[in-house]
């Protein structure tokens, strides 16, 4: 969301995103990888196609959005960049199973849809 003003829209483009079973993870120690595949269903790894949207402005990002503006102050992140997706990046909860749903159900991944960079 932004606040105040219009973004301006940088670029936009189509991609096909695959995910894949193992992805490292530095917070897990020897190892180093995480494997996706114990919380995801096999459609999950499947192609999907993406229409990704980087634009440029002022932004907070989407947990802060869903706040009222008047919790916005002097202590709230701004961001100059918003890169968006459609869809959500994450696979759907069908894709998820049972053992990932208290995590995935509280954080609801699958409406993650906006990624903010660039503190201003």
């Amino acid at each position: 969301m932004l606040y105040p003003g219009n973004p301006s829209v940088l670029g936009q483009m189509d991609m096909q995103i695959t995910l894949i079973k193992r992805c490292w993870d530095l917070a897990i120690p020897k190892r180093g990888y995480k494997i996706n595949e114990a919380v995801l269903t096999d459609e999950a790894f499947v192609p999907k196609k993406y229409t990704l949207t980087l634009e440029h402005g002022r932004f907070v990002t989407a947990d802060q959005a869903m706040l009222p503006a008047t919790y916005l102050d002097s202590y709230t992140e701004w961001f100059a960049f918003r890169l968006s997706f459609n869809p959500s990046p994450y696979p759907p909860r069908e894709q998820w199973k049972a053992a990932a749903g208290v995590a995935a159900d509280a954080l609801r991944f699958w409406e993650w849809k906006e990624f903010c960079s660039g503190r201003l």
